[in-house]
């Protein structure tokens, strides 16, 4: 905590000084930096402990080698049955990775796109278009 108010003594004469980033800016952006760090980190720190997991329990090798990660790249599907077969863990691991990305697009969005002067950009667009 003592940190962040040092950061904040040291950074409000350059908060004062440009007319271009306000302090309410200069917190949503830090606000998104944080909600991104603690989303990204979470969602990185998950994926490889699920990666690495079956790795340590089985005998194959971390990397099986160029031909066998490079063959049958077919797409394919998952059925329901086949999904919620994988346990808790699974569906809560494919929802987390589908739904972060939108999460994140609604919260930069929330934070951005709901000012005064987006509000206003967006008016002026609509007027155009009119």
């Amino acid at each position: 905590m003592i940190i962040v108010y040092q950061q904040s003594r040291e950074f409000n004469p350059f908060l004062h000084s440009t007319v271009s980033l306000s302090r309410t800016t200069y917190l949503r952006i830090f606000a998104l930096a944080g909600i991104d760090g603690v989303v990204s980190l979470s969602l990185g720190a998950v994926l490889v402990t699920l990666r690495l997991l079956p790795v340590a329990r089985s005998k194959t090798p971390f990397y099986p080698g160029w031909d066998a990660v490079h063959t049958h790249w077919d797409p394919f599907g998952v059925t329901w049955t086949e999904l919620s077969g994988g346990g808790t863990l699974a569906l809560v691991t494919d929802y987390y990775i589908s739904w972060s990305s939108p999460v994140l697009s609604f919260i930069v969005f929330g934070l951005f796109g709901l000012t005064k002067s987006a509000r206003a950009s967006y008016g002026r667009t609509f007027r155009t278009v009119c």
